[in-house]
């Protein structure tokens, strides 16, 4: 099949590829060998799947139709609803298909019964002035992916991808917009990305690139850093995350892939291939287990392949120069399927749905081998739901990121066991992170000794005094003993160790903990600074359990700057803002109050910014906000309000009070405060260290255990 490339409107491509199909075919037999093409419907090679695709009839456009042809040869149309119906893709769960519907006025994104039955439900409707094409839907069946090219106010043309919900409520999105965007496009397994072919950045019309962009309009980036001269169509993600094919023109439509070690969230680490030299098509879509490949061939007939097999394509159509835009009828060819990670899995455990029969069930077990060949060992995991066959997958007799095979079979009502069924080779996740993002008080930082004669040049202000104790002792670095950040100390690596141990997991599943928190950050700071490296974790790691842990807030009020002050004015004396017993001497926590009122709303915005970061990075996703507790005893006269100077405690609640106004059902929040963290009296209690010349009280050991062991129990009760 001569390449042909994009019309305008789905009109003008569809009559082009009718009219010249046959030309082109008689040409080209000419000038290149004819690939050998088994009889078709190979018993062999062929699942047991029927598949639906694009018809044309000879006549006016109109009489494009949607056909269904079966294993065994028979070709039908497949509804007498679908005249003027092309382009069609079968959802998630085999129950409907959507395609584009050629109608009296323009043309209609409509869906229908995959059985062809009841009637079509248009979900988007343009004019003949614009253009429909690749209707797709996400993974989880949620959203439905299409291109719309239109006229602009100038009179040029535009091509956008956008997104509409699956039920037909609400408007179409733009994903992005441009001159250079072509279909089919195809979504990545768990629904967060898209990949199409675009040119872009100088590229020509003739030279067009896979790209993938998110769900949410970000991230745009190529699939292959490397440019290829060759024209790259038809993308299909395989159900792995791990693997992209597409039509590159090479002479004629050869179909190559390119896997990748971070299912494409990087152009990192991308190896291009070329499938097979004599396989050649274009309209790629893959089978649910991602090992049959359906495709159009250089005749515009229906074929598949089995895909690392090798041998010869399999046609399904008899008559040439009639098919395009093939689909499976029913995706679903696999026992068991895995649903997308969601923030209400449990650690290491995914909902799965079994694909088996339901007649005359109990139940159902399923369970994991490093074979193809040889079944799981009991004790197997089991599902009783066998109605509709939803069941609870448990990851610990694996190991992370790597290739297992899970089996799956009924057992029937009078207790025998059916034979397992063809196993499904799964990638396993990574293994989770726990990433701890925040200020001094995530970041370990401590100080074992009271040095009140040692102070850091940053905290002696313009005491000139300070200065001078400052430089003589250790060159204005402040004890020896104080470590702004120390990640094995501080209480985030506790936390996740804490976690692992509760949950039982297994060494290799063990959660690792990725402390990036820095002493003095403000929230703009941990927003511009440590935001990043977080995001590009997540969207590495995107497919595990992770945690992210935040604090932040106390200075962007200057809490530090007050009590550093405090303690520059007091060097020679012994007078510490725990043990103050006249209010005269305690730190200015009025004007921190000033301060922190004047900042709520950025602090705010930037904690609700790297929280929407976190869960766009990785939507399952965990978020522990860690408040921060009083630094005096409620009798302390610092603790309260004195007339109109506020209290150290006013300053504490309200930052706190800014942190839990974000939590939702990925977020939670711990309280140091109340009696289950520090209480009203931390000091006596023993949770925080008195040291001088070191900005906030911080936990101590002690302080850091307790916040370990209560944000772990959050975290494990979000699920």
């Amino acid at each position: 099949m001569s390449h042909i490339r994009r019309s305008d409107t789905a009109i003008g491509r569809t009559m082009v590829l009718a009219c010249l199909a046959v030309v082109i075919a008689i040409i080209v037999s000419f000038l290149v060998p004819t690939p050998f093409i088994p009889a078709a419907h190979a018993a062999a090679l062929v699942p047991s799947n029927d598949i639906i695709y694009s018809h044309f009839n000879d006549g006016p456009f109109s009489n494009i139709e949607l056909y269904r042809v079966s294993s065994d040869g028979a070709e039908a149309p497949f509804s007498p609803l679908t005249h003027g119906a092309m382009d069609p893709q079968t959802s998630p769960d085999g129950k409907r298909i959507v395609f584009i519907q050629v109608s009296a006025t323009g043309l209609n994104v409509a869906t229908m019964s995959s059985d062809g039955s009841g009637s079509i439900h248009t979900l988007v409707s343009v004019g003949y002035g614009s253009n429909l094409q690749s209707p797709r839907w996400s993974p989880d069946g949620r959203s439905i992916a299409y291109i719309e090219t239109f006229n602009q106010q100038d009179g040029s043309r535009a091509t956008a991808i956008k997104l509409v919900s699956s039920d037909g409520l609400g408007i179409a999105a733009t994903l992005l917009a441009g001159s250079n965007i072509f279909g089919p496009i195809d979504w990545s397994p768990d629904s967060r990305r898209i990949v199409f072919s675009g040119c872009f950045d100088g590229q020509t019309t003739y030279d067009s690139q896979l790209y993938i962009i998110g769900s949410d309009g970000t991230n745009l980036h190529q699939v292959d850093k490397i440019n290829s001269s060759r024209d790259q169509l038809s993308p299909a993600w395989s159900p792995d995350g791990n693997t992209i094919y597409w039509s590159e023109a090479a002479g004629s439509r050869v179909i190559s892939s390119a896997t990748s070690t971070d299912q494409f969230a990087t152009n990192d680490g991308v190896d291009r291939v070329i499938e097979n030299n004599s396989l050649i098509g274009e309209d790629l879509q893959l089978s649910k287990n991602g090992r049959t490949l359906v495709f159009c061939n250089w005749y515009r007939q229906i074929a598949t392949y089995s895909i690392g097999r090798g041998g010869q394509p399999v046609v399904w159509t008899e008559r040439g120069e009639s098919a395009t835009k093939p689909t499976f009828a029913n995706p679903i060819v696999s026992a068991l399927t895995i649903e997308p990670p969601k923030p209400t899995d449990p650690i290491l455990t995914r909902n799965i749905t079994v694909n088996l029969t339901r007649v005359n069930v109990s139940s159902y077990e399923y369970g994991w081998s490093s074979s193809d060949s040889t079944p799981p060992n009991p004790p197997y995991q089991t599902t009783t739901d066998t109605h509709n066959g939803y069941g609870i997958l448990d990851y610990r007799p694996t190991t992370p990121s790597s290739s297992w095979f899970l089996w799956a079979r009924p057992v029937h009502t009078d207790g025998s066991n059916a034979p397992w069924s063809r196993p499904l080779r799964v990638r396993t996740p990574h293994a989770p992170f726990w990433i701890g993002l925040g200020d001094s008080y995530s970041s370990g930082h401590h100080q074992d000794t009271d040095n009140p004669l040692c102070p850091r040049l940053v905290d002696v202000g313009k005491s000139n005094l300070g200065r001078r104790l400052a430089r003589a002792c250790n060159r204005g670095r402040g004890p020896a003993d104080l470590v702004l950040q120390d990640p094995i100390y501080s209480w985030v690596h506790t936390a996740a160790n804490r976690l692992s141990r509760s949950e039982n997991l297994p060494l290799a599943w063990s959660i690792q903990s990725i402390n990036i928190a820095m002493s003095g950050a403000s929230t703009t700071q941990i927003l511009t600074k440590q935001a990043p490296p977080m995001q590009r974790l997540l969207q590495r790691y995107f497919d595990s359990w992770n945690i992210v842990s935040l604090t932040g807030g106390a200075d962007d009020v200057g809490f530090s700057d007050a009590l550093a002050g405090f303690y520059s004015q007091h060097l020679t004396s012994v007078k510490v803002p725990w043990n103050t017993t006249n209010v005269r001497d305690c730190p200015d926590a009025s004007g921190v109050y000033s301060r922190a009122i004047a900042t709520d709303y950025t602090v705010i915005s930037n904690l609700k910014s790297i929280i929407d970061r976190a869960i766009a990075a990785s939507s399952s996703t965990h978020i522990v906000e860690v408040g921060y507790g009083y630094i005096v005893d409620s009798l302390n006269p610092c603790s309260g309000n004195n007339g109109s100077a506020s209290g150290s405690h006013a300053v504490v609640d309200l930052l706190n009070r800014s942190l839990a106004v974000l939590v939702n059902q990925q977020v939670c929040f711990v309280d140091l405060t109340a009696n289950a963290g520090f209480g009203n009296n931390p000091v006596s209690d023993g949770y925080l260290q008195l040291t001088r010349l070191y900005g906030y009280p911080h936990p101590n050991a002690n302080g850091q255990n307790r916040i370990a062991t209560l944000a772990a129990d959050l975290a494990r009760t979000m699920s």
